[in-house]
């Protein structure tokens, strides 16, 4: 069960407000960040490179995000950022591990 606390970062992580977040997540330090929620039971980590949001994703990892997380179909959230990486015409070499 995805707690309340949990659904407001879910909320700021997809409104994009990284200032709303790091606030939250600062104010908040015991919230739990390796959830699951959805019909493809994604993470927020996942949710993040999916939105393509490199800053909060490192927010994220900062507070203690796993990286190892699965979604539904076995994909960790670096699958997640490869395949949209790949989607938008972009290499995942060069955006993914030379940064």
């Amino acid at each position: 069960m995805v707690s309340h606390r949990q659904k407001r970062v879910w909320k700021y992580i997809e409104e994009g407000s990284l200032l709303k977040l790091k606030s939250y997540l600062k104010k908040h330090r015991d919230v739990e960040l390796n959830f699951s929620q959805g019909r493809r039971q994604r993470s927020p980590l996942h949710l993040a490179c999916c939105l393509g949001d490199d800053a909060v994703l490192r927010l994220l990892l900062k507070h203690g995000a796993q990286v190892l997380l699965k979604d539904r179909k076995g994909d960790t959230a670096l699958h997640t950022a490869a395949g949209r990486a790949l989607k938008h015409g972009k290499t995942a070499y060069d955006d993914l591990v030379v940064p």
